[in-house]
């Protein structure tokens, strides 16, 4: 089965995938959101950036960048929406759909045989 949630920026999304995963399993339901692929692309960009010029801590790998910018709270909410928007209107409308972290995350529902949650669909070519 296949859910995708749609509506604006704090409306319950979330609130809803929790009362089904509860309901369901959370073994049973994989939550996927377009947004995980754009902070894992952020985190990505972020870190070759500030790598080059040795503002890095050297203890910090790339793994560990994206731990912490998928944890930021500073762009939050409608930062991340209208990053996410700037990104399909310059690319491509399924730039998100298509994106190589967000196939990794739908295959591995599909082979853990799971139910899909989609948290933040807002266009139709979302509905994967």
């Amino acid at each position: 089965m296949r859910i995708a949630v749609a509506g604006r920026f704090r409306r319950g999304k979330d609130t809803l995938a929790d009362s089904v995963q509860e309901l369901l399993g959370p073994s049973q339901v994989a939550r996927l959101a377009f947004a995980g692929a754009l902070k894992t692309e952020l985190a990505l960009m972020s870190y070759e950036y500030l790598r080059r010029r040795n503002k890095i801590p050297v203890e910090c790998d790339p793994i560990e960048w994206h731990r912490r910018m998928r944890e930021a709270r500073d762009i939050n909410g409608l930062g991340w929406q209208w990053l996410g928007e700037f990104m399909r209107q310059m690319f491509d409308e399924d730039y998100w759909t298509e994106h190589p972290a967000f196939k990794l995350f739908y295959q591995h529902a599909i082979d853990n045989n799971q139910h899909m949650l989609i948290t933040d669909m807002r266009h139709h070519n979302e509905a994967v």
